[in-house]
C-alpha cells in the first residue's frame, strides 16, 4: 500500500499543490467537498481566486514569499460563491536542487468553530459585569467591554497589565497578601469586595469572584486566574445608609413579622425583634442573660455548631436557606427557616443577623402532604395491581393464541385500554375464543376505574344465554352503563368505551365481529383487510343504534390485529406530528409475516423512538396474532 496516496486520498483535511503560478496541479478529495465542485474542476484553476477576498489572498502570498510558510485563518468561497473560514497551513515546495516549484496548503473547515467563539465573544462582551482572565503572573490576557462600562478604562490599553494596579491604595496590602494566600495554597475560587479605582478618580466598590485555572496535566500548576467583577455601589451606599441610621433600621425591624435577632461571635444575642419575643415567650431582659445555643434544639444541636463555626471560619454563611429547630420558653419545639448576613469590620466578624420566618405549622401541612401523597401513590399502585390481575397472562394468552403478542403502554399509572382473551362456549357447545380490545374514555385513575367496571361487564356477558354474538355483547354493556350511571334528561353522562369485540370459531374458520369506533385489520398476502367497526361508542347516546354483527370467514396464516386510538396519535417525529394509522398499517404490512416476538419488539421500539422526549399522549394497546 503506497501510504502517501492513501492518506492524501482518505484525509478529512483539504490538500491541495499549487504550481509557482498558483494553478492548481494536485487536490485530494476533501479539498472537492470543501469547495462544493470535483478534484478534476478544480485542477487547473488558480488558487487565487478561491479566496474570498484579496486581502486573505495577499496575506497568504506575502508570508509564504517573505516566512517561506503561513499559518492562519483565511475567508475562502466555493465554486459556487459560497464563502467559508478556513485554518490554512501552506509552505512553499522546493526540488532537489533548491529550485521553487510551488505551494503545498493543508485546510480545515471552521466556519462553524468561528461563529460560536464569535457568538460567545459577543456575550461575553455583552455581559453587565467586567470579565477577565490573567496568566500566572497576574497579567490580564483579556478584557471584556464590561471593564469599559463600569470603570472608563479602555480594554485593549490595560491588557499586560495586573488588578492590583486599579485597586484603591487602603486595599492593595490586603488584596494583595489574600491573592498571594490562593496562590500558596492553590486555592480554586475566592470572593472579596473592596474599592477600585476608576478612570476618573472616583472609587467604586466591587464585589469580585476569581476561580484558578490550573493545567489539565498538571493539578498543581497554576495557568492563570479567571475573574468576574460585579458593580456592588448601590449595595453598598444602602448598607451605608443603614448603619447610619441605626435607630429607624431597628425600627424597620421591628415591625416585621419575622423573627429577627442578632447575635455576637460567642452566641449572645444584642438584639431581638418583637415577633422573636412572641414567639419565643421571652421578655427583653430575659433574652440579655441568654445564648443562642440554650435555645438550639437538640435535635438541630451538631447542625447549628457547624454552621455557626462556618460562619466565623470563613466570614459568611455557608448555606442558602438555613433552616432548624428552636425550643420556646414553655419548651414548644419550633421549626425556623431563613436567612443569615454577616456584618464585618476587617477580618473581624462583629455580628451575625438572622432573618427568621416559623413554619412550624407549615412543616406540618408539608408532612401531612407528603404523607397524603405517598398514601395516594400507594393507593394508585394497589389499584395497578388489580387492574394488572385482571388481565391475562402471557401464559394465558399464548394458551388461546399461540402464535401472539400484546403492547400495552399505560400512559400513567392506571390504564384506561384493557384487553381480553378467554375460552367461552356457545349456546351450542362449540369452544370458541373471545377476543376484545377497548379504550374507555380518560387514562389514569377516572380512566382505571372504568376500565375495571367495562372489563366486568364484558365477562358477564361469556356465557350468557341471552346473548349470541360480539354484538350483543356490547349492547348489553350499554344498557348495564347506563344503568349504573342513570342517565337523565339534566344528567349526562358520557363515560364509555370504544372497543373491537371479536370472538373465533376455528371449527368453522369463522370469526365473529363487532366493533365501537374501533376497526379489526387481516393482514393476508400483503394486503389489509379492513373490518369496520360501528361510529359510535359503547355508552349513552341520543342516537345510538343496535351494533352490527359481522361473520369473517378467516384463511390460515392470517395476520389480525384490533388496537386503540393511542399508537396512532401519539406526536413524534422529526416534525412533533401524530404517527398516523396509514404508518402503523405500512408498518404492519413490512412485518407481519415475521415471529410474533419480533413484530413485538419492533413494534415497541418504533413507538419508543417516535415518541422520543415527548409526552405520552395516550394508553396505548396493540394486539396481534396469527389464526
Amino acid at each position: 500500500m503506497n501510504y502517501k496516496d492513501h492518506i492524501f486520498n482518505h484525509s478529512n483535511d483539504s490538500i491541495i499543490i499549487c504550481n509557482n503560478d498558483g494553478v492548481i496541479v494536485e487536490a485530494n478529495p476533501a479539498s472537492a467537498r470543501s469547495f462544493d465542485t470535483s478534484v478534476e474542476d478544480l485542477i487547473g484553476k488558480n488558487m487565487i481566486n478561491l479566496y474570498g477576498n484579496e486581502s486573505d489572498a495577499l496575506h497568504v502570498k506575502n508570508a509564504l514569499i517573505k516566512h517561506q510558510e503561513f499559518n492562519g485563518e483565511v475567508l475562502n468561497k466555493t465554486i459556487s460563491g459560497n464563502e467559508f473560514w478556513s485554518h490554512l497551513s501552506a509552505s512553499r515546495i522546493y526540488n532537489d536542487t533548491g529550485e521553487y516549484i510551488g505551494t503545498m496548503g493543508i485546510s480545515r473547515d471552521i466556519t462553524n468553530q468561528k461563529k460560536t467563539k464569535e457568538n460567545y465573544k459577543a456575550i461575553i462582551n455583552k455581559a453587565t459585569d467586567f470579565i477577565y482572565t490573567t496568566n500566572e503572573q497576574g497579567q490580564f490576557t483579556f478584557l471584556n467591554e464590561g471593564l469599559t462600562n463600569m470603570t472608563g478604562y479602555e480594554t485593549e490599553k490595560c491588557l499586560g497589565s495586573t488588578f492590583i494596579d486599579f485597586i484603591h491604595p487602603k486595599w492593595q496590602v490586603k488584596i494583595a497578601t489574600h491573592y498571594q494566600e490562593m496562590f500558596v495554597k492553590k486555592e480554586l475560587n475566592s470572593y472579596l469586595e473592596f474599592e477600585m479605582i476608576c478612570s476618573s478618580g472616583e472609587s467604586l466598590w466591587i464585589g469580585q469572584n476569581v476561580t484558578t485555572n490550573f493545567s489539565e496535566n498538571d493539578p498543581e500548576k497554576i495557568l492563570g486566574y479567571f475573574g468576574i467583577v460585579r458593580d456592588i455601589s448601590k449595595r453598598k451606599k444602602v448598607e451605608e445608609k443603614l448603619n447610619e441610621s441605626e435607630i429607624r433600621y431597628r425600627e424597620l425591624f421591628e415591625n416585621s413579622s419575622d423573627l429577627i435577632q442578632e447575635i455576637d461571635s460567642n452566641g449572645n444575642f444584642k438584639f431581638v425583634n418583637s415577633s422573636w419575643l412572641s414567639t419565643l415567650e421571652y421578655s427583653l431582659e430575659e433574652v440579655q442573660n441568654l445564648n443562642l445555643f440554650e435555645l438550639i434544639h437538640p435535635d438541630s444541636g451538631i447542625h447549628c455548631q457547624n454552621l455557626f463555626q462556618g460562619i466565623l471560619s470563613s466570614g459568611k454563611c455557608i448555606e442558602e436557606r438555613p433552616n432548624y429547630y428552636m425550643v420556646t420558653k414553655s419548651g414548644k419545639k419550633i421549626y425556623v427557616e431563613g436567612a443569615i448576613f454577616v456584618r464585618q469590620n476587617d477580618d473581624e466578624t462583629l455580628t451575625i443577623q438572622s432573618f427568621l420566618r416559623d413554619l412550624t405549622d407549615e412543616k406540618k401541612l408539608r408532612e401531612l402532604a407528603t404523607y397524603q401523597s405517598n398514601e395516594i401513590k400507594q393507593s394508585i399502585n394497589y389499584a395497578k395491581n388489580i387492574q394488572i390481575s385482571t388481565l391475562p397472562t402471557h401464559e394465558e394468552l399464548t394458551e388461546l393464541l399461540s402464535e401472539s403478542f400484546i403492547l400495552l403502554e399505560a400512559k400513567d399509572s392506571l390504564s384506561g385500554d384493557f384487553y381480553v382473551v378467554d375460552r367461552i362456549k356457545s349456546n351450542s357447545s362449540e369452544n370458541l375464543t373471545a377476543i376484545l380490545v377497548a379504550d374507555c374514555t380518560g387514562h389514569g385513575v377516572p380512566g382505571g376505574i372504568l376500565s375495571l367496571l367495562c372489563n366486568a361487564l364484558l365477562k358477564e356477558t361469556f356465557g350468557h344465554p341471552e346473548i349470541n354474538n360480539p354484538a350483543e355483547g356490547l349492547e348489553y354493556v350499554r344498557i348495564k352503563l347506563g344503568e349504573l350511571f342513570r342517565y337523565s334528561a339534566d344528567r349526562e353522562v358520557h363515560d364509555g368505551m370504544d372497543a373491537v369485540f371479536c370472538v373465533l370459531n376455528r371449527e368453522t374458520n369463522q370469526m365473529y365481529f363487532s366493533g365501537a369506533n374501533l376497526n379489526c385489520y387481516i393482514i393476508r398476502n400483503k394486503e389489509v383487510i379492513t373490518i369496520k367497526g360501528d361510529r359510535q361508542h359503547v355508552g349513552h347516546s341520543e342516537r345510538s343504534v343496535p351494533f352490527t354483527n359481522q361473520i369473517i370467514e378467516l384463511v390460515p396464516g392470517d395476520a389480525i390485529y384490533m388496537f386503540t386510538d393511542g399508537y396512532v396519535d401519539q406526536f413524534g417525529g422529526p416534525d412533533g406530528r401524530k404517527f398516523m394509522k396509514g404508518r402503523l398499517l405500512k408498518l404492519l404490512i413490512e412485518i407481519h409475516e415475521n415471529e410474533m416476538s419480533e413484530q413485538y419488539e419492533t413494534i415497541s421500539t418504533t413507538f419508543q423512538e417516535w415518541k422520543g422526549d415527548l409526552e405520552q399522549t395516550d394508553d396505548v394497546t396493540l394486539l396481534g396474532f396469527r389464526y
